[in-house]
């Protein structure tokens, strides 16, 4: 009879795409034949020695492996905490049951398998298993495959299992054979048949073969290799630590796979900063501080690609707030446009234009006043006038709201209100009146005219 279905996972990585597994095959093998953590424990139980008696039930071990199950992994070497899915990984591998990694997540971004070397001894043989995929588009077919390959599987292991059963058994055949041949054949015929029979069954004599003690010189060089490549490993190791803690900030000097005062520093203020500065470990390097150390590299990889991308998102809302302020300001100052000439053409709709002259040895267009006003002449900030000979100027310096006033010859400030009669010094004889609107508040822009006496 079949064993149970055993469920490894990590409740910190993915555990919706493990009980989904869990209820596809409890839907094929049936509820009972499949263990899984979340609900066959009682209040008060033991929770290693619980699972270790599941464990022996089982002759199948799915291990789920999701986005973060090597991290984890490595995370809880690194603080030498209890790994109980470590556990229950390297216990199946040791009774020789069949193991199945399993990844599970969406198609096209199913976490890789890890390499054997950056797997702890005990259950570094998980790698060498047939892995299956179980992805969240095709999870019917892919649960189909898994459960066709267990039960194939488990074929498999009752063939090698009654194979063996019955070389148990096979003494005690032989035997009770025997026991009839003797009951049939009679005692004397046996002892005269023992002699044939001894030849049958029985090797021939072969001399004793001379056992004699050398040293051998295979044994030393064997021995010198396994020395070499343990110190090889160790530089090597040495030297990862050392490139790792360079990449993470601190100053272990150069990587050179030896472990100096500097190397040591550096891999005690490492451990300090991340709590687990221990007498045991503190300033050693071994698989678990490459593991924080590779945990920490990653850490601080997600972080730097985080703030790159606020800093990205940051910049492009300030381009796009930018380019906002500028087409804002454009619309603000066509619509400005607009309106002082919609103003300009209601306050004077028969308004004729002043011939603009230039001043003597000066570029600067101006309006020359004409000795008389006969209609209204439009008017904005900045229009200028001159007299006759250009040496002459009134530049319209501000309108408010019934008030114009003006700079004469650069240097003079002269203020017309509506309903006064105005005129430049320089051309006493010519006057005029103004009309002027402006109030920004509700929207009415800077404009006016100048109107006939």
């Amino acid at each position: 009879m079949p064993g149970k279905i055993f469920i490894s996972y990590r409740r910190d990585d993915d555990p919706s795409a493990a009980a989904r597994v869990c209820d596809g095959l409890a839907a094929k093998f049936g509820r009972a034949s499949v263990f899984m953590d979340v609900d066959k424990f009682r209040a008060g139980q033991r929770f290693d020695e619980e699972l270790a008696k599941a464990l022996a039930e089982c002759d199948v071990l799915i291990a789920i492996i999701g986005p973060r199950w090597m991290e984890l992994l490595e995370s809880r070497a690194s603080i030498d905490d209890r790994d109980f899915v470590r556990e229950e990984i390297a216990g199946a591998l040791k009774r020789k049951i069949v193991v199945i990694p399993v990844r599970v997540g969406r198609e096209g971004q199913l976490a890789p398998l890890p390499r054997q070397d950056d797997l702890p001894g005990d259950i570094r043989d998980l790698v060498l298993h047939q892995k299956h995929d179980v992805t969240h588009e095709n999870f019917g077919r892919d649960i189909d495959k898994l459960v066709k390959d267990i039960r194939a599987v488990r074929g498999s292991s009752n063939k090698l299992e009654r194979a063996a059963r019955a070389l148990r058994w096979a003494p005690g055949i032989v035997a009770a054979a025997g026991a009839i041949f003797v009951a049939l054949v009679g005692a004397e015929n046996v002892r005269d048949a023992g002699g044939w029979l001894r030849g049958f069954f029985e090797e021939p004599e072969r001399p004793p073969i001379e056992m004699t003690p050398t040293k051998s010189s295979s044994q030393k060089q064997a021995a010198d290799l396994v020395a070499s490549k343990s110190e090889a490993d160790k530089a090597a190791m040495i030297k990862e630590a050392q490139t790792l803690l360079a990449e993470l900030g601190y100053d272990p000097g150069e990587a050179d796979g030896l472990r100096g005062v500097q190397t040591t520093d550096a891999i005690k203020e490492f451990q300090r900063d991340m709590g687990t500065a221990s007498r045991k470990i503190f300033g050693q390097v071994d698989q678990r501080l490459i593991s924080a150390l590779r945990v920490a590299k990653r850490t601080k990889l997600r972080e730097e690609r985080r703030r790159a991308r606020q800093l990205a998102e940051k910049e492009a809302a300030a381009a796009d707030a930018e380019a906002e302020r500028v087409a804002a300001e454009q619309r603000k100052e066509q619509a400005e446009e607009a309106e002082r000439k919609r103003l300009a053409r209601s306050l004077s709709p028969n308004a004729t234009s002043i011939p603009e002259t230039k001043a003597p040895g000066d570029e600067t267009a101006c309006r020359q006043l004409p000795a008389a006003l006969t209609s209204q002449v439009p008017l904005k900030e900045g229009d200028e006038f001159c007299s006759a000979t250009g040496r002459k100027t009134a530049r319209v310096e501000r309108i408010h709201d019934q008030s114009i006033r003006f700079l004469v010859n650069g240097t003079k400030s002269l203020t017309c209100r509506e309903g006064e009669a105005c005129a430049f010094d320089w051309s006493p004889n010519v006057h005029f009146r103004v009309t002027a609107r402006s109030d920004p508040a509700r929207g009415i822009q800077p404009v006016g005219a100048l109107l006939p006496r």
